[in-house]
């Protein structure tokens, strides 16, 4: 079985309660924003060497819009206190 014959594995469902994952590395102290919302679509964007890499599009909590994010970018909303931990002890600016 080749690389390309792998069917990739799903983090999230469709109606899955998410959280967006702020840039740990931002330069104003204090400004982790984390942002409420649920998975509306899961799509998957090509790269020039072929690969596939997963794109969540997310309804957050007090918008109309929908957004696009790589799947790296996002967490289930059960985990937010061991990503936030993970994140201040990784970066070790707070």
């Amino acid at each position: 079985m080749t690389r390309s014959d792998r069917k990739p594995t799903r983090r999230f469902s469709v109606g899955d309660r998410i959280i967006h994952k702020s840039n740990p590395f931002g330069t104003v102290q204090g400004s982790r924003r984390v942002r409420h919302g649920v998975v509306v679509d899961i799509t998957y964007k090509v790269n020039a060497r072929g690969a596939k890499h997963p794109y969540i599009v997310v309804k957050f909590d007090n918008s109309s819009r929908h957004e696009t994010f790589m799947a790296t970018r996002i967490e289930h909303e059960a985990n937010k206190e061991t990503m936030l931990a993970d994140a201040v002890e990784s970066v070790n600016v707070f």
